[in-house]
């Protein structure tokens, strides 16, 4: 019992985004994680990914890609990265200074690309507490316009009932079954981002201010239903309500007005969105079963020992609004959901939601590139779609289509891959273009065919460049498309290659290839 009770254990701290890390988190004394993410001039409107609570930059690719895929060419999504400080409360430490000097050059590069300056930015957790501290730096320095808008999504803009000593509750009761924290690389009790996420929020944290007048906002949150038996009952059941999305409620999660002191700026607000999702704790649980070893739990022993006892603590608890052990089946369940905590930034209703917001706060850059994959004479400089290139080799299934999809975006002049291969080179489904030293960036998406006649097999994706692999991605039929894009700059050789190990499977498809080059390397004839 000790031993499914501290796998338990693991599992929650899981929920609330503690997963566990061979690398010692701590505060930056600078801002040595945050690079520039703008060289140059950017003709398209510059979007800011900011992750939240034990996040990452790389680990915020797949909501990215998500983010660009609905935004199109006429917006840039870029992730700020604050790893070295993500166990410290958003609005406190250095964190908020390096994200205004972060927007600050995004802003730069976007009016010297033909753009009004406005750069917006969404927050995942924490990190929309982050762009609100950030915010109030810009404005302490007269640079509040830079940020033209802010969509939060999952943010405890009013605390969580899992904050506090909640955590400090749950670090305790694992000592006392014998565990340890240090031992599983999981936070003390102590660190200023659990102790900041209780509400109300402690004297001891520094407050996030109001966003600066003329700054538009909306707030975007889930709401979770569990339907369930109750008392082990078949002729009882009940849909049950979680705290929001698990960790943050949907009052929360929209609370903008009374999460601050002070006044706000009503004529800012661009909407609020609650994603309500429901499903059968039966559903749950097998997708519980299959990721079982990934917590390492017995979700059976969990259900049947832990469930049948608590069901009415759990209920009574829920329905005060206080955070509870027994309500730990629940919960778990409701990780699960695809709207969790941690999957919402790349839910489809609520990337929707999020983009949507967006595009409400601020245009397309005028200055964007043409969604055509390039419109450039032969011996011009410019970008050039793959269509109009002439490949070096072209195996067998590979095909060029004027129009393919990934989820529900479609990609003009795409190709698709369709042979059940491997990834040796000279199969089908490869191709490789001989580039000559002419071109100096790739840009394309990849994931399963929306409309292939079989949803089984996982993808894999390779881009080589003279020899080298240069990137590569994984997708099933369910992913957004995911954005790869690469520095050309010399190479001689790129070749495409993926992998499709099942023949009924998705195909693949390599959306709206293109380069950009000083000129066509080798016009299709």
């Amino acid at each position: 019992m000790r031993r499914i009770l501290c796998g338990l254990m693991v599992a929650v701290l899981l929920i609330l985004g503690l997963s566990p890390s061979a690398d010692a988190v701590t505060p930056s004394s600078g801002c040595s994680a945050q690079v520039a993410a703008f060289t140059g001039p950017s003709p398209a409107r510059p979007v800011i990914y900011v992750h939240g609570w034990l996040g990452t930059g790389p680990g915020s690719q797949k909501a990215v890609d998500a983010l660009q895929s609905r935004l199109g060419s006429g917006y840039t999504v870029v992730a700020f990265d604050y790893t070295k400080a993500n166990q410290v409360w958003g609005a406190a430490g250095n964190t908020k200074a390096c994200l205004a000097d972060f927007i600050k050059g995004a802003s730069t590069a976007f009016t010297q690309g033909g753009g009004d300056g406005k750069v917006l930015a969404v927050g995942h957790s924490m990190g929309g507490i982050v762009i609100r501290a950030a915010d109030g730096v810009l404005a302490a320095s007269g640079q509040a316009g830079m940020l033209g808008g802010v969509v939060t999504l999952a943010t405890p803009l009013q605390g969580s009932p899992w904050g506090g000593t909640g955590y400090a509750d749950f670090i305790q009761w694992l000592h006392n079954l014998g565990g340890s924290n240090t031992a599983l690389q999981l936070p003390d009790a102590g660190t200023s981002a659990v102790t900041c996420l209780a509400a109300p929020l402690p004297a001891s944290c520094e407050k996030f201010p109001y966003l600066s007048t003329g700054t538009k906002y909306a707030t975007v949150g889930s709401q979770i239903i569990v339907q369930r038996q109750l008392f082990g009952l078949s002729t009882m059941a009940a849909d049950i309500p979680l705290f929001g999305d698990t960790i943050v409620p949907q009052l929360s999660a929209n609370g903008y007005v009374k999460s601050s002191a002070g006044s706000f700026d009503s004529s800012g607000f661009v909407g609020e969105s609650i994603i309500k999702c429901q499903y059968t704790a039966g559903y749950l649980s097998q997708n519980m079963i299959k990721l079982g070893p990934g917590f390492g739990l017995s979700p059976f022993s969990i259900f049947t020992i832990l469930e049948e006892f608590l069901d009415q603590r759990a209920l009574d608890t829920m329905m005060a609004g206080k955070a509870d052990a027994s309500q730990f089946p629940l919960v778990i369940r409701g990780m699960i959901s695809p709207c969790s905590h941690t999957g919402l930034p790349t839910y489809g209703p609520a990337v929707d939601a999020v983009a949507g917001d967006l595009k409400k706060m601020g245009a397309p850059g005028s200055g964007s590139v043409p969604t055509d994959g390039g419109t450039s004479a032969a011996g011009e400089p410019g970008w050039f779609s793959l269509k109009d290139v002439g490949p070096a080799t072209w195996e067998n299934g590979f095909d060029s289509r004027a129009q393919l999809s990934i989820k529900n975006t479609k990609f003009p002049d795409s190709i698709q891959g369709y042979y059940a291969t491997g990834p040796r080179f000279g199969e089908p489904d490869h191709a490789e273009w001989a580039l000559k030293g002419k071109c100096s960036k790739l840009e394309v998406w990849v994931g399963q065919d929306a409309d292939s006649p079989g949803h089984t097999g996982p993808s894999h994706f390779a881009v080589t460049l003279d020899n080298n692999v240069a990137a590569e991605r994984d997708a099933n039929f369910l992913d957004e498309a995911q954005k790869i894009e690469l520095d050309l700059t010399g190479v001689t050789r790129m070749e495409f290659q993926d992998e499709r190990t099942n023949l009924g499977g998705a195909y693949n498809v390599w959306g709206s290839p293109r380069i950009y080059c000083s000129e066509n390397p080798k016009p299709k004839r």
